[in-house]
């Protein structure tokens, strides 16, 4: 993916994650943004979230790789209990609705639906 593009799709991950209430204070923030967009760039990423995509966001930030999974897992569950999930289906056309009344989806899954749905807009 080029350049241009890959930049468009990060504000779009962006907006998605200001749409269901993320804050850009929020330290996890920059991070899943981040983790979509190195994501997009290599879709194989998402088969090694713990040992490859922590860690590449963690060299970024200066971070550890638990720091950037706990700060991503804690955006969810903002965005899940405070949050607005349902714009995904305003959206996308669709929603995470194995989690809909449940406990929030992993960072592994939210992440994995996000690229899914900004790599095929």
């Amino acid at each position: 993916m080029d350049e241009k593009k890959l930049n468009k799709k990060k504000g779009e991950a962006a907006k998605v994650l200001e749409l269901m209430g993320l804050l850009p204070n929020v330290k996890g923030y920059p991070y899943t943004i981040t983790a979509i967009t190195l994501c997009l760039e290599r879709m194989d990423r998402l088969q090694n979230i713990t040992t490859d995509l922590y860690p590449r966001v963690a060299e970024i930030y200066g971070a550890k790789p638990h720091q950037v999974e706990r700060a991503i897992r804690y955006a969810i569950e903002l965005i899940w209990n405070r949050g607005n999930p349902d714009i995904l289906k305003e959206r996308y056309g669709q929603e995470l609705t194995l989690f809909k009344g449940k406990n929030r989806p992993t960072n592994a899954q939210f992440i994995s639906f996000l690229v899914t749905k900004i790599a095929d807009n």
